[in-house]
C-alpha cells in the first residue's frame, strides 16, 4: 500500500511546476527501493507503483482541473506557496558557505521577477489585430 500511495503522490508532484516526483519519493524514503525494484525487474512492486501512478494521475489531474477552473486565484496562490515553501528544502547552498550566495541568488530572483513583469506589460500593451 505504501508503494502504491507513494507512486500516486509522486506522479501528482510531477504535474506541478517546480516539484519533482523523485524528490517526493526521497522524502517518503522509497526512492532507492523503487530504483532497486526497477533495476531488478521486481514486477510485483513495479506494477503496484505503476498502478499508484496511474491512479494518482487520473485523480490529481481532475482535482487540479477543477481547482484551476473554479478557484483560479486560490489555486495559483497555493501552488506559489508550495514552490516558495520548498526553497528552504531545495536550497543548494545550505550551511555557512551558503551566505556567500545570498546576494547573487537574491539579485537573480529580482531579475527574474523584473523580466516576467516586463514581459507581461509588453504583451498586455500590444494591440490585438482583428480581421473582419
Amino acid at each position: 500500500m505504501y508503494v502504491f500511495f507513494s507512486g500516486a503522490i509522486a506522479i501528482s508532484a510531477m504535474i506541478l511546476p517546480g516539484l519533482s516526483g523523485a524528490f517526493i519519493l526521497l522524502l517518503f524514503g522509497v526512492y532507492e527501493f523503487i530504483l532497486n525494484a526497477l533495476i531488478g525487474f521486481d514486477w510485483p512492486y513495479i506494477l503496484v507503483f505503476m498502478m499508484g501512478c496511474a491512479t494518482g494521475l487520473l485523480i490529481f489531474t481532475r482535482v487540479l482541473s477543477w481547482m484551476l477552473r473554479d478557484h483560479h486565484q486560490l489555486s495559483y496562490g497555493f501552488i506559489s506557496g508550495m514552490l516558495l515553501g520548498s526553497v528552504t528544502a531545495l536550497w543548494p547552498w545550505q550551511g555557512e558557505e551558503g551566505f556567500t550566495m545570498v546576494l547573487p541568488s537574491s539579485l537573480t530572483l529580482v531579475l527574474g521577477v523584473v523580466v516576467v513583469v516586463s514581459l507581461q506589460m509588453v504583451f498586455a500593451a500590444k494591440p490585438t489585430q482583428h480581421s473582419d
